[in-house]
């Protein structure tokens, strides 16, 4: 097993939104909740005048947008992760009427997280402005972290108070873990969507690693120091079962102006006897999630111990 830090520099937000005027949301609102959120951080912070091209040190570019980074891999040098992930609700609900709430959640990674008076100032003055696709309003009502299974509301008077914003790792894990996908899992490999019927859980096992590790590298205060090559390796060889269907998708791009389709697979995969350091960055990627478009909140899981019926072998 590599040397893990016991606590970890990942936190999770919930934001309640009271509704002034009528919200209208695509089915999954991920893509929106980051448009607008984007909108309004440019105009508060950005200070070097730039729209495409941001100064290094423009913090528009330390909390949206990751510029060029040379010390990746060549594949991900020019679209770097970001330190941040939106979970909108997975309910399928879009119209939020006058007086309902609106509840989303937003995963923040490393000095991001120092920077959290910066990020609600700019989400409140996105709902202020308006959201959707008719404007939608609403005054933030709560704002909670999370704090184990449970939820600390750090916004008492409208002012955000001292909070734990680490997550600890366990020190054992259960040798069987099954990974439950609440979003969409969207993974591709030799340039191709994977679907249901090509999944295989050795790919989900070294994405999740990647992905993980190159947050770390990124965000943490030191990289994890794992034999990547071996673990790739041993990654095929271990036992797995998997029940997943294709769950289609769009997202709407401003920039491009069209929809854009964006499906995955929803449902579990399950590995046994899984060596530490899976279980590992399995335990991280429930906050971190893992595939591709997780800055819309893709590819998000919960870990348990147990297995449903009607899975097929790996």
């Amino acid at each position: 097993m590599f040397p893990l830090p016991p606590t970890l520099p990942i936190a999770r937000y919930r934001f309640t939104f009271r509704i002034e005027r009528e919200l209208i949301l695509p089915p999954y609102a991920g893509s929106t909740l980051r448009g607008v959120f984007g909108h309004a951080l440019l105009a508060q912070i950005c200070l070097c005048g730039q729209r495409e091209q941001h100064e290094p040190d423009c913090p528009y570019n330390a909390i949206f947008h990751a510029p060029h980074n040379a010390n990746l891999d060549n594949s991900q040098q020019n679209t770097p992760p970001q330190p941040y992930i939106f979970e909108p609700p997975m309910d399928g609900k879009t119209i939020y009427s006058v007086g309902e709430n609106y509840v989303f959640q937003l995963v923040l990674i490393g000095q991001v997280r120092l920077m959290l008076p910066l990020i609600v100032s700019a989400l409140q003055t996105a709902f202020e402005q308006g959201v959707g696709a008719k404007k939608g309003r609403g005054t933030l009502q709560e704002l909670a972290v999370q704090v184990g299974d449970d939820w600390q509301n750090i916004l008492p008077n409208q002012h955000i108070i001292t909070h734990e914003n680490t997550i600890m790792l366990p020190e054992t894990f259960p040798p069987q873990l099954s990974a439950h996908f609440h979003t969409p899992l969207y993974l591709r490999q030799n340039g191709k969507v994977v679907r249901a019927d090509h999944f295989q859980a050795a790919l989900l096992l070294r994405q999740t690693m990647r992905r993980v590790s190159t947050l770390a590298k990124m965000y943490f205060p030191q990289p994890l120091n794992a034999d990547y090559a071996a673990l790739s390796e041993l990654a095929a060889h271990i036992r797995s079962e998997h029940a997943l269907e294709w769950y289609d998708w769009q997202r709407y791009s401003n920039r491009q102006k069209q929809a854009i389709p964006l499906g995955g697979l929803l449902g579990e995969c399950t590995w046994y006897d899984l060596p530490m350091e899976f279980a590992a960055f399995l335990y991280m990627g429930q906050w971190l999630h893992t595939g591709k478009e997780t800055v819309f909140g893709l590819g998000g899981y919960m870990l348990s111990g147990s297995l449903k019926k009607d899975c097929v072998a790996a």
